[in-house]
């Protein structure tokens, strides 16, 4: 279960995070990063259509049958890129991918290409 305000964590938090775990042994109390990004990535790999690490497509991805997968790759997609870009892969591992987002009517401009976590994940109406 995951409950809390999502931000971006410093270094030192980050750092401080897994000191942590490692020095108490025990499970961490802060989730790093957003867990639908990973889940959505996470839907491609059980589908046979990504590998688990390191995170490239593992082939073409199929037409998308809905918006729903739409949104799906797109995301998937930028959590591919924010691989890239932290192993310092630049312009030459991008631009297949960005050959892909614009085929999928994203935006390599924009957060999470354009993609929806919502239309992905819709939040449960508030009672």
């Amino acid at each position: 279960m995951y409950a809390g305000t999502p931000r971006r964590h410093t270094g030192d938090e980050v750092a401080e995070n897994y000191w942590n775990m490692v020095d108490r042994r025990d499970r961490v109390e802060t989730v790093l990063g957003d867990p639908q990004l990973f889940a959505a990535y996470e839907e491609l790999v059980c589908l046979g259509l990504a590998a688990v690490f390191p995170p490239p497509f593992t082939g073409e991805l199929p037409k998308p049958e809905n918006e729903r997968d739409r949104n799906l790759q797109l995301v998937s997609a930028f959590h591919v890129r924010s691989f890239l870009v932290a192993k310092g892969e630049m312009e030459e591992a991008l631009a297949p991918l960005n050959t892909i987002v614009r085929e999928l009517g994203g935006n390599p401009d924009l957060p999470l290409y354009g993609g929806n976590l919502d239309a992905i994940y819709p939040s449960p109406p508030l009672r």
